[in-house]
């Protein structure tokens, strides 16, 4: 049954004229506002916790899903970003190493070349110094043993 501000009222007129105003006063403020089977008990309040704690529990897990598979998508999303950079680097470097090779190999060429007609020079200049010495002993020779054969 519910009561109704009209039906406090009365109660409280009653509880006026026979305990006076202060006690009436304090009486209707014992009383709850609302029906007593609307009212919420300890054991409701647990339940009412327990059910949320539940709640809360099943939430978080499901973000905490949500983000482990974020967080895993994320990793295999910077590991192939990090794959495509090494072999990109890797094909650089093996560009530079290939182009560094060819100038080596140029380089010795070039020097193997030189060093063929350094060797080539000499050689010619050692022939002609020893024909010059060839032809020095010949003439010394000549000059020393001329005059008595002819």
């Amino acid at each position: 049954m519910t009561v109704s501000e009209s039906k406090r009222l009365v109660l409280y007129e009653q509880l006026a004229d026979n305990l006076g105003p202060g006690p009436a006063e304090t009486l209707m403020d014992q009383l709850p506002p609302i029906k007593w089977d609307e009212m919420a008990t300890k054991d409701d309040l647990r339940q009412l916790g327990d059910q949320l704690r539940s709640e809360m529990r099943e939430g978080f897990t499901a973000i905490e899903l949500r983000l482990t598979t974020k967080f895993a998508e994320q990793t295999r999303w910077m590991a192939d970003r990090f794959a495509e950079q090494d072999r990109w680097m890797a094909d650089r470097f093996a560009e530079q190493d290939r182009r560094i090779t060819e100038r080596l190999e140029e380089q010795d060429r070039r020097i193997a070349e030189q060093d063929r007609r350094f060797t080539d020079r000499l050689a010619d200049q050692t022939r002609m110094i020893m024909l010059a010495i060839a032809g020095l002993g010949v003439t010394v020779w000549a000059s020393l043993l001329g005059p008595s054969l002819f």
